[in-house]
């Protein structure tokens, strides 16, 4: 009886863990769709290469949608930090175990910490809002504006790069309008 709970409790963890991953891949590819993609040639000039202009039209009004991803990215942190939490709580895992789960939640709170940087220092170059999502190896910035221009979308990869060890052709800037 208890090896069925075990079994049935660490299913329950999978699944969830699935489901998280899940979540993670379709809000990559949602935002890598539509995207602004800079590439880097390594000059010191800081001349990012060519970029192109897709915006997103978006139906809701910019703050809604602009709160709305802050709470969804909020709402899926919340739900990785707490399978987390369960899987520490497992009596049968291995301090090994323990370690690389505890790894996990660290990486995911400095993915939140360089989220909220990021936020901020592109709001500080006049963006009304801005939103951004790390998952590890990619970032997507979504930036409020009626126009982006190869400058500005130029500074916004910067303070990518800057905040975070991601390779520059795995950062995407999005344009809300």
């Amino acid at each position: 009886m208890k090896l069925n709970v075990l079994i049935r409790k660490r299913q329950l963890i999978l699944a969830s863990l699935v489901v998280i991953l899940g979540v993670a891949v379709y809000l990559n590819w949602e935002f890598s769709n539509n995207n602004v993609n800079l590439d880097t040639s390594g000059d010191s000039d800081k001349v990012y290469g060519e970029t192109q202009q897709t915006g997103v039209e978006v139906t809701e009004t910019s703050e809604e949608y602009f709160a709305q991803a802050r709470l969804n990215r909020q709402k899926n942190r919340d739900e990785a930090l707490e399978t987390v939490q369960t899987m520490l709580e497992d009596k049968t895992l291995t301090e090994a175990q323990k370690a690389q789960i505890t790894q996990k939640a660290t990486e995911i709170a400095e993915y939140a910490k360089s989220e909220t940087a990021i936020e901020e220092l592109v709001k500080a170059k006049g963006f009304s809002e801005c939103v951004a999502f790390i998952d590890g190896e990619n970032a997507s910035v979504v930036v409020s504006s009626k126009g982006l221009s190869d400058a500005q979308a130029a500074q916004i990869f910067e303070i990518v790069l800057q905040k975070t060890k991601i390779n520059s052709e795995n950062i995407n800037i999005v344009e809300a309008k």
